[in-house]
């Protein structure tokens, strides 16, 4: 997997006794949409992608991993560089979003108890399977989310806007204290710090 992470990323990895927070960046992420239903059609074509149901799923395609965010818009979230194919026809916006946002990944043992204390999903096996996908929103954050193995580690892949990337690992990191885990100076006390936690209105989640 390419992961070009350097000295932007603000996050540190963070490992405990049953998980791990890590940076992770795709190669690229190119935004796909398509503004009829019949320049939908065509861009699946090109694609080779099934037609998207209710978008809770991850697809695999031959520039990588297919997230569909909204009924006529798809992420593809690539570990090369190489562009997925634009559609012949007219009717679409292709655009390279790669810079737009800062990725995160989440395993271990300990990753649905952790995530369960920002997202409002359940992440169980039944509601969240493996290639499972949801774009839902974690203390205000815009969080695109999708399951997958690793090196047969089970983990979650995490996408927030670039702008917001460093708020959101301090609140990963936050959700890490509260379950043990020994957070970095650098990552305490920054944009995170004077917000009111989910915890600290609703209660600590167990």
């Amino acid at each position: 997997m390419a992961e070009p992470i350097g000295d932007r990323h603000p996050m540190t990895p963070l490992t405990g006794g049953d998980f791990a927070i890590l940076p992770w960046q795709p190669a690229r992420v190119t935004s796909l949409t398509a503004w009829s239903e019949t320049s939908l059609l065509g861009m699946i074509d090109a694609l080779g992608l099934s037609r998207p149901a209710d978008g809770r799923y991850a697809a695999s395609t031959a520039w990588g991993r297919a997230w569909w965010v909204a009924p006529r818009r798809v992420l593809i979230v690539a570990d090369g560089a190489v562009l997925p194919p634009v559609p012949s026809s007219s009717g679409h916006a292709v655009h390279v979003e790669t810079a737009a946002h800062t990725g995160f990944r989440v395993e271990g043992e300990g990753r649905r108890q952790l995530l369960a204390r920002l997202l409002p999903l359940d992440l169980g096996d039944r509601a969240f399977p493996l290639d499972g996908f949801a774009t839902t929103r974690g203390e205000g954050v815009l969080v695109h989310l999708a399951r997958r193995p690793i090196d047969g580690r089970d983990g979650f892949d995490l996408l927030v806007p670039s702008n917001l990337g460093r708020f959101f690992a301090e609140i990963l990191a936050d959700a890490a204290a509260g379950l043990g885990i020994v957070v970095p100076p650098h990552l305490r006390g920054g944009l995170a710090s004077p917000r009111l936690s989910s915890r600290e209105v609703f209660g600590r989640v167990h």
